[in-house]
């Protein structure tokens, strides 16, 4: 059957004869309060969220309903975005509606001048390892020029920008309860030299440099000067 919770509706299977059930509903929102499709959960009673995985994600109107047999009072949910987590306990015979909100992450790379750089490639993790997950917005130029943009729950990540095969981390970076803007910014790179070029990789040999200059982030990386030498140079 089709039961409606206030302004929420899902379909019930009853059977038996008798059911009792404590009815959760979970809601994520956006930073501008939007639902969120997608998101996970799992919960359990009184202060721990980990005794039960909640079945399903939110539907494309942010909700998610967990039906749990018998009557509960203080329960604990935990709520998953984005590989990124939140956490909530209350008293569901006062209000059994969870709602949690993101912020808005952007990350931005951009020079030294200021100007948006597209085609950087970040990935991030929980903590202090940023290895974990391409970042979700993609690569910058996405959602704004030099931008990539993703929803975010507050917590400490740690970040990495990929750029024409140099990369610059930010560890364990604490996002507040508020939207945040990380930016990296490159190096102006000029090599006045006769003959090609390559850099990256341990040898030197990863990708070609394109003289006379070009953009690259921060960093040590071995450079090979063809039919000549290999050396290392610092940019930034």
């Amino acid at each position: 059957y089709t039961f409606k919770f206030d302004s929420y509706q899902t379909k019930v299977s009853v059977s038996g004869c008798s059911m009792t059930k404590s009815v959760v509903i979970l809601k994520p929102k956006d930073h501008n309060g939007s639902p969120l499709a997608g998101g996970t959960a799992r919960g359990g009673g009184g202060s721990s969220y980990s005794q039960w995985h909640v079945p399903g994600s939110t539907d494309a109107n942010g909700v998610l309903f967990d039906f749990r047999d018998g009557l509960y009072t203080t329960m604990s949910y935990e709520m998953r975005y984005n590989n990124t987590t939140a956490h909530k306990t209350q008293d569901i015979t006062i209000n059994p509606v969870f709602e949690f909100q993101t912020n808005l992450l952007t990350l931005r790379l951009e020079t030294a001048g200021g100007a948006p750089l597209d085609g950087g490639n970040p990935r991030y993790g929980v903590g202090s390892t940023y290895t974990t997950w391409w970042f979700p917005g993609g690569v910058t130029g996405s959602s704004a020029p030099g931008e990539t943009a993703a929803e975010f729950f507050p917590g400490t990540y740690s970040f990495e920008m990929q750029y024409q095969g140099t990369a610059e981390a930010k560890v364990s970076v604490t996002i507040p309860d508020a939207d945040t803007t990380l930016t990296w910014q490159t190096t102006n790179v000029t090599l006045q030299y006769s003959g090609q070029i390559s850099y990256g990789g341990s040898n030197g040999d990863s990708r070609w440099f394109n003289k006379p200059s070009m953009e690259l982030l921060p960093g040590t990386y071995k450079f090979h000067f063809r039919s000549c030498d290999r050396t290392d140079l610092t940019s930034g």
